[in-house]
């Protein structure tokens, strides 16, 4: 983690600073650390798509299916603090592939291609394909964040 530490002495120094910050617009700081965020996380799709097609069962095809259909969405936001949200979601040709469910090592699937309600069991496989991909990227965007924040204080 990265602090910042001012020395201030005396009273017209202290002012002086005070009017400097005084000027840093929020708004500013936002935006440098939204755009960090996103930058860090800017590599998280290819490393969702590249764990799954590792991790994931072969056998059926449901590797190389999830890996193509997967897609990230990253939102950054600064209400209160700082929160960066990766939303993983995949679309199969009905309905949302469940992301969640496989990424806690639960896949479900037709046996033999008996779609009906009877048809389908659940399997366990290695969980955690996007959580290994998020691990990966995190210290990135704490960095990134840090760095964000030293650029609108080296504004001042």
């Amino acid at each position: 983690m990265t602090t910042v530490t001012v020395a201030v002495s005396g009273t017209r120094e202290f002012e002086r600073l005070a009017k400097q910050l005084l000027k840093v617009d929020r708004k500013d700081l936002e935006e440098e650390v939204r755009q960090g965020q996103k930058h860090a996380f800017a590599g998280l799709e290819p490393l969702v798509k590249a764990s799954a097609a590792a991790v994931l069962p072969k056998r059926g095809g449901y590797a190389p299916l999830m890996a193509a259909d997967v897609r990230v969405d990253v939102r950054a936001q600064l209400k209160g603090a700082v929160a960066v949200r990766a939303v993983i979601y995949a679309r199969g040709k009905i309905q949302h592939r469940d992301v969640r469910a496989v990424n806690a090592g639960l896949l479900r699937h037709p046996t033999f291609g008996n779609r009906s309600a009877k048809g389908w069991k659940t399997q366990r496989i290695t969980p955690g394909f996007a959580d290994a991909a998020v691990d990966q990227l995190s210290d990135d965007a704490f960095r990134e964040s840090a760095e964000a924040v030293q650029r609108v204080l080296s504004r001042i």
